[in-house]
């Protein structure tokens, strides 16, 4: 599988970015959804009560980078808050490989937001894709060859049609020799009663029967 494409995340807290304290930066692959990106940047960032994170808050973003990039026909990151209404947008939408965005980061109160949009969260699968997508990002990035979760299954359903294939070479062969040893059989009961076999194996015989000559 090629490398996932992806731009980076520079984040800094509240009151951080003047003196620009960098609370982590991301290599995001371009599938990820913005609201998956607002949940991990907090649950990075306020760790002590984590499992109230997508019940009670709500991770506000300022981007706050030098230069606005903007695509024909994309999304993009324009100066001040991420609007709400685009957290189901896939990072796709946004940006082209290999752009660096600086962002501030608060967390709120979603009982203090008006325009707050409730997202539909990942399913388990999309959520172990997306895992396995950063950790292919960042494994390119740090020189790091490994065979993930899905290289496993992709090897393991080419080995197993590999298998099929082979069952299925060994079913013609028996199948093969089973069909010559019926012909070896039959011959040897035509020539028991002298019975012409080409004339009973032609085709066009088919239809007729030879109770009478057996």
């Amino acid at each position: 599988m090629e490398v996932p494409k992806s731009c980076k995340f520079i984040i800094y807290e509240k009151g951080n970015e003047i003196e620009k304290k960098i609370f982590y930066t991301y290599n995001l692959p371009f599938e990820m959804r913005i609201y998956d990106i607002r949940m991990e940047i907090m649950w990075d960032i306020y760790t002590n009560d984590r499992d109230e994170h997508e019940e009670l808050y709500y991770l506000e973003m300022e981007y706050i980078g030098a230069k606005v990039f903007k695509d024909f026909g994309k999304l993009f990151f324009d100066k001040g808050k991420v609007p709400k209404t685009n957290d189901s947008y896939p990072l796709s939408k946004f940006t082209s490989e290999e752009r660096t965005y600086e962002f501030v980061v608060y967390r709120v109160n979603k009982k203090d937001l008006d325009d707050y949009i409730p997202v539909k969260m990942m399913t388990k699968e999309e959520a172990k894709r997306i895992c396995e997508l950063k950790q292919r990002i960042d494994d390119h990035i740090n020189g790091v060859s490994r065979i993930y979760e899905s290289d496993w299954e992709k090897i393991e359903k080419e080995d197993e049609e590999r298998r099929e294939r082979e069952r299925e070479i060994l079913r013609k062969k028996d199948e093969e020799e089973l069909n010559k040893e019926r012909e070896k059989l039959y011959k040897q009961s035509c020539d028991y009663y002298k019975i012409d076999y080409n004339y009973y194996n032609n085709p066009y015989n088919k239809n007729k029967k030879y109770e009478d000559d057996w």
